[in-house]
């Protein structure tokens, strides 16, 4: 599900897993985006033929649901397992098909203007970040974490993982702030480990084993 000129691309990334392909371009084939595509992706036609890619160019008015194929009782240990879900595709014009999955293409936009008007430095339509300090912008005490910021990482695990990894330095950073205040009141010194060692055995602490559901990997990656 995209515009004409982002099929090329996905094709390119679910090919190895599925041969059984239609482009819902949904009434962008139009010959200013065949162009476009054409820059883009030369050959892209001789492409989709090659691997019997079908361009479906009709409006789509609703996606029915027939069957919910999720696997409650499925191993969450397991980098996947099998799904069977069942969709039909309606389209304006009365037609149908039916698909067993969707990948979709759209526009990227910031849900919200908070990070931008709070003074946070975009790269193109991304929160820029530091990756080495869990993800937090170039305004102290702001972190970005997901589809929105500038590590161009987009699945759930990933979203996961660095939810977890933000969620660790802030907790370790809040608490050194809270002790050298505490230990400022004493006239003392604070000897700690550094930054990254605090977090790290946060990280091992929280993550939990690799059987968890929410289990997101060690610390370096």
């Amino acid at each position: 599900l995209g515009p004409l000129t982002s099929v090329p691309g996905t094709v390119r990334e679910i090919l190895t897993l599925n041969r059984d392909i239609i482009a819902f371009v949904n009434g962008t084939d139009t010959p200013s985006n065949r162009e476009a595509t054409e820059k883009d992706n030369p050959r892209w036609q001789d492409y989709l033929n090659l691997h019997n890619v079908t361009v479906e160019n009709r409006t789509i008015a609703s996606i029915e649901r027939l069957k919910n194929g999720s696997d409650l009782n499925a191993d969450p240990s397991l980098p996947s397992y099998p799904e069977y879900d069942f969709f039909r595709v309606h389209f304006t014009d009365g037609g149908s098909v039916t698909r067993a999955a969707f990948l979709t293409s759209f526009k990227h936009e910031q849900y919200s203007k908070v990070g931008e008007e709070a003074g946070v430095v975009l790269y193109g339509e991304k929160l820029g970040v530091d990756p080495t300090k869990g993800l937090v912008t170039n305004v102290p005490g702001i972190y970005a974490i997901g589809d929105c910021n500038s590590d161009n990482s987009t699945n759930v695990p990933h979203a996961l993982y660095s939810g977890k990894r933000t969620a660790v330095f802030l907790h370790v950073q809040l608490e050194r702030e809270t002790a050298n205040a505490e230990l400022a009141g004493l006239n003392q010194t604070l000897h700690t480990r550094s930054l990254h060692e605090e977090v790290r055995s946060l990280w091992d602490h929280m993550n939990g084993g690799k059987d968890d559901l929410l289990y997101a990997g060690p610390f370096e990656q």
